[in-house]
């Protein structure tokens, strides 16, 4: 795509806490060890060999479509390509990294560019779905990764396609006549019905509608030389299988734009947010479990490389009449500790076991002694009471529960994590749906538990000798999802210079990628159309 070339632009001035010198940064990059690197160098240097081939054995799988119906200016038909990065921190990205990521700088360079506010909560399935739908939690009814299915005592089911009732991006132009295409999406499996292609690998194995592309994709994997199986130890793997999914979810992208024509293309890729949930601790000298000099020091680094050489690659099959907007619905932060709700329900009194758990863990129904309890929290910072009337076995009756929660919410606030004792803000605050989220649908929370303090959250487990878990301490993740993501966008009828964007939100990424089709954004949206901000 000859428009979006890359070119020696300034570079954004950010701030990041991450610092290298030139010279650390050589050192460490020269005792770099991981077979990640590695990886990444391999299918750089394959990518342009197999393009060709690629396009060609492409085309042969299916004739082309016909033509939509949806045309525009002068009888040009309008076009996206969407690539959705999770965890893509803005402060790497747009900031210290800029230089390095060629592909994403001339996009920011000729288009528009910022950072987005996340959702609430921003835990990253969560952001994603507000994101491509443009309703907060409470409009979803979808509060964490998993889902009390009604107001009974089971076991919260994780979410799939099945827990969404509101329509996403793809749903919505492809109902005003799109030819969409979607690769490794969040939640779309079980695969639903498109108008287009959808692929999906999230179980492993990848499935995809309509049937009859199904069975083409089949027959483009065998004809694909088997995936090395990468040597070493875990952390090893985790990479090699972090670079291996994102070569074939970026090669099938290539694929699939070189046989059809769509009107959208989205591709999602999760392999930054992977390899930085498992490495932050090598880069962020601020850290509680920073390491100098360590042997994977340069492999987030590597890895935004890569996936920066693949977008190139993907931008060369579209023509210069796209739109090409890249984003993350959340970035990262380093992982400083957690707080365990259970834990610390139990230990005020208002949650009671009928035994304690074999080891620590998330909290089984089945071991709550529900007459004894009168609150319980769930996954992403959910707490529950346990009311009378509303749950089987209720203990709080409804002109106690506002009482209840008012104490709640006083008792978390006051709050310290035990390294900051002294803060004086609360490190996490519990809201009620109401204060936070336009209306509240499905089986929504009692109380939303949100971390203030930066580098701290909560967990649903219960077992442990304290309710707090430091990250020097416990075998965490080295990073978890920050409240800012990132956009860079270019239009090519609407160029924006490099223009950044201002108190942008993810909210208005729905009503912006519709504006460029003169769709208007669903009535329930919270966003506005972000061009009108750049103007």
């Amino acid at each position: 795509m000859h428009t979006l070339q890359p070119d020696s632009g300034d570079e954004i001035a950010t701030t990041t806490t991450t610092t290298t010198t030139d010279a650390d940064t050589s050192t460490t990059r020269a005792a770099e060890k991981d077979a990640a690197t590695s990886e990444g160098q391999r299918a750089a240097s394959e990518q342009q060999g197999e393009l060709g081939a690629e396009q060609g054995q492409a085309r042969e799988v299916g004739g082309p479509r016909a033509e939509s119906s949806l045309y525009l200016g002068g009888g040009s038909r309008r076009r996206l390509l969407l690539i959705a990065l999770d965890g893509a921190a803005p402060e790497l990205a747009l900031g210290a990294w800029h230089a390095d990521l060629r592909a994403l700088a001339a996009v920011g360079e000729r288009g528009v560019r910022g950072r987005l506010q996340s959702s609430v909560p921003w835990s990253s399935p969560n952001a994603w779905l507000s994101l491509f739908s443009g309703l907060d939690a409470g409009q979803l009814g979808v509060y964490a990764g998993e889902q009390r299915p009604n107001y009974t005592y089971a076991t919260p089911a994780p979410l799939d396609s099945r827990s969404l009732r509101a329509p996403r991006l793809w749903d919505l132009l492809g109902r005003a006549d799109c030819y969409v295409g979607v690769v490794g999406a969040p939640l779309t499996y079980p695969t639903t019905p498109l108008n287009g292609h959808l692929v999906n690998d999230s179980s492993g194995n990848l499935a995809a509608y309509p049937a009859s592309f199904a069975r083409q994709l089949a027959g483009w994997l065998a004809d694909d030389p088997a995936e090395p199986v990468t040597q070493g130890d875990a952390l090893d793997r985790l990479i090699g299988a972090a670079y291996a999914r994102a070569e074939r979810r970026f090669r099938l992208a290539r694929r699939m734009l070189a046989r059809e024509s769509y009107d959208a293309f989205v591709l999602y890729d999760d392999g930054i947010a992977t390899v930085q949930r498992a490495l932050w601790h090598t880069l962020d000298v601020t850290h509680l479990r920073y390491v100098p000099n360590h042997p994977f020091a340069a492999a987030i680094g590597a890895f935004y490389r890569f996936i920066d050489e693949q977008i190139g690659a993907l931008l060369e099959l579209i023509d210069s009449d796209t739109a090409v907007a890249i984003v993350s619905a959340c970035g990262a932060q380093a992982l400083d500790g957690e707080l365990a709700l259970n834990d610390w329900l139990i230990g005020e009194g208002l949650l009671r076991l009928r035994e304690q758990p074999a080891s620590p863990g998330p909290l089984a129904p089945e071991l709550i002694d529900w007459p004894a309890t009168r609150a319980w929290a769930g996954a992403n910072g959910t707490l529950f009471l346990n009311r009378a009337g509303r749950e089987p076995q209720g203990t709080v009756a409804h002109e106690q529960a506002d009482a209840l929660l008012g104490q709640l919410a006083e008792r978390i606030a006051a709050l310290r994590p035990p390294l900051a004792q002294a803060l004086q803000a609360p490190a996490f605050v519990a809201y009620r749906p109401a204060a936070l989220y336009a209306g509240t649908q499905g089986v929504a929370p009692d109380l939303q538990v949100i971390g203030e303090l930066p580098g701290w959250r909560t967990n649903a487990e219960a077992g442990h000798a304290s309710p707090w878990r430091s990250a020097p301490a416990s075998a965490l993740d080295a990073a978890y999802e920050s409240p800012r993501g990132m956009l860079l966008l270019y239009d090519p009828r609407n160029p924006g210079g490099g223009r950044e964007l201002a108190g942008a939100t993810i909210y208005d990424v729905l009503p912006t990628l519709l504006a460029l089709f003169d769709l208007p954004a669903p009535a329930r949206a919270r966003g506005h159309a972000l061009l009108e901000l750049s103007a």
